[in-house]
């Protein structure tokens, strides 16, 4: 896994993401700590790696709260053998490496405490009418909404995991987004975290969402600092005038990678610090490119921000390099059919930028659409896909839980029915969505059925029930050890 962020970010540059610093030079020279790359001239802002790391391992443990039921002693997938179940029901394992015991879920426990609350809201319940419709004092209440969060959000992931590996062509989509929520100060305005989302374009699948708050307090270096907010342009008749507004916008700041998109009263939280945007986008993307297997092609549209490209192409870059991934800027608006089949190009911004301007059927709908291919890759095909995935969930969110109901949330209990809702959208509503997932065979409004699906994920590709032969010494190793649950939560 990456470790170094630092270096250079031009794509036809023979040190594109090198990790070797002693390569570039460091100097101040445009008035910011910077490393120069020597061989094609570019300047990178310097970027702290231990911040870095530090969120990114955050936003991945979130996404599978539930430790992955392996062999807690060998803490790696390896071959077991079915032991049994506890007292409780809950199935047990045995590691044929260590002759571990440990126990999986509890399908009958979890779908006891759970079940109720996931009828409510596939019912129909939204957050403000749940506690009350479920009769729970607050402290349970909480409680298993943490559960169901993390059990959801873990399905999900498993789920998103397939369907990247799958989906042929793989056309991604990264938008960012701010979400104000409560600072837990009364000092303050609010929190304000600003965050990226990556969708599948066919189906709309909501691949992996993350923000720039770290819970870490300790980790402190290269916190947000500005206090203002760059000006949103209007969309001008011709999108090259957005696109040199863009560009305008991001050559004006003190540093290409340091947007402005807060107060500083809206950046203050008992929770933990809030870290310049262009962290998050190096950890999303570090993130993403673990859920994506290692020969997997595919096409990544990005909103049109400079470090989005700087990042993507920092953690993508041996896919890169191997004609695996292909990154584009993209601008879409509806619009009306336009059957001339006209492309504009023009060159812009200071790396002469070439820019196609076309209008395009993308499924049902007509776009007028302006794409900057930023790796030489084959033009995306467009023809299959929607590009207002992003807007669809965020509307369908918001009517569930209003952006004034947002407000008065914790980042925490905001993140859990984040979690709880993304999953709800992935598998409940589109029908094409949904036609997708039939082949799993998941009753996907069932918690039994679902805990079964993360325990039997975990072990089907491990499963050794046949080839598992202990000899009479490990077999009395492993009938001492402790039975183990495979999540402190559960």
């Amino acid at each position: 896994m990456k470790t170094e962020f630092n270096g250079c970010k031009s794509f036809d540059c023979i040190n594109l993401a090198n990790p070797d610093l002693s390569i570039y030079k460091r100097n101040n020279q445009l008035g910011f700590d910077s490393y120069q790359c020597l061989e094609c001239g570019a300047f990178t802002p310097v970027l702290d790696n231990n911040s870095m790391l530090t969120l990114y391992n955050q936003i991945s443990q979130s996404k599978n709260a539930i430790q992955a039921p392996y062999c807690p002693n060998c803490a790696k997938k390896t071959r077991t053998q079915a032991y049994g179940t506890t007292k409780s029901g809950s199935p047990r394992r045995r590691c044929c490496q260590c002759a571990h015991i440990f126990s999986l879920l509890n399908p009958a426990t979890l779908s006891l405490k759970l079940q109720s609350m996931l009828d409510a809201i596939t019912n129909g319940k939204t957050p403000s009418l749940l506690h009350h419709h479920l009769g729970l004092n607050s402290k349970v209440f909480y409680t298993r909404l943490t559960q169901l969060s993390q059990l959801l959000e873990h399905v999900t992931q498993l789920l998103v995991t397939d369907i990247v590996q799958t989906e042929n062509p793989l056309i991604l989509h990264t938008k960012t987004n701010t979400v104000m929520l409560r600072s837990g100060s009364a000092r303050q305005s609010g929190l304000k975290c600003w965050g990226l989302s990556t969708v599948d374009c066919k189906l709309g699948f909501q691949i992996l969402n993350s923000d720039n708050l770290l819970l870490d307090n300790s980790h402190s270096k290269d916190l947000y600092q500005l206090n203002n907010v760059e000006p949103k342009h209007k969309e001008s008749h011709s999108s090259f005038s957005s696109v040199e507004m863009t560009y305008k916008k991001i050559f004006s700041r003190h540093k290409f990678d340091d947007i402005a998109y807060a107060y500083q009263s809206e950046t203050k939280t008992k929770e933990g610090v809030i870290l310049r945007p262009v962290y998050v986008a190096h950890a999303h993307y570090l993130l993403l490119n673990t859920l994506i297997s290692e020969n997997k092609k595919f096409q990544l549209l990005l909103e049109h921000e400079s470090f989005l490209r700087g990042s993507s192409i920092t953690n993508f870059e041996k896919r890169v390099k191997q004609n695996q991934c292909d990154l584009y800027y993209l601008y879409a608006s509806p619009s009306t059919p336009d059957y001339s089949n006209q492309i504009n190009r023009k060159n812009i911004g200071w790396w002469n930028e070439t820019w196609e301007k076309f209008t395009q059927q993308c499924q049902n709908k007509h776009w007028d659409i302006t794409l900057c291919n930023l790796t030489n890759g084959p033009h995306p095909n467009l023809n299959s896909i929607r590009l207002d995935w992003h807007a669809d969930f965020e509307q369908h969110f918001t009517q569930w839980l209003p952006i004034s109901k947002q407000r008065v949330l914790s980042h925490k209990v905001y993140m859990q029915w984040h979690h709880i809702f993304t999953y709800i959208y992935n598998v409940m509503y589109c029908d094409k969505r949904k036609n997708a997932l039939l082949k799993l065979n998941i009753d996907f409004k069932s918690i039994e059925s679902l805990v079964g699906f993360v325990n039997y994920k975990h072990v089907s590709s491990t499963d050794a029930d046949k080839l598992c032969n202990l000899d009479k010494q490990t077999e009395s190793v492993c009938l001492n050890n402790s039975v183990v649950p495979c999540s402190k939560h559960f």
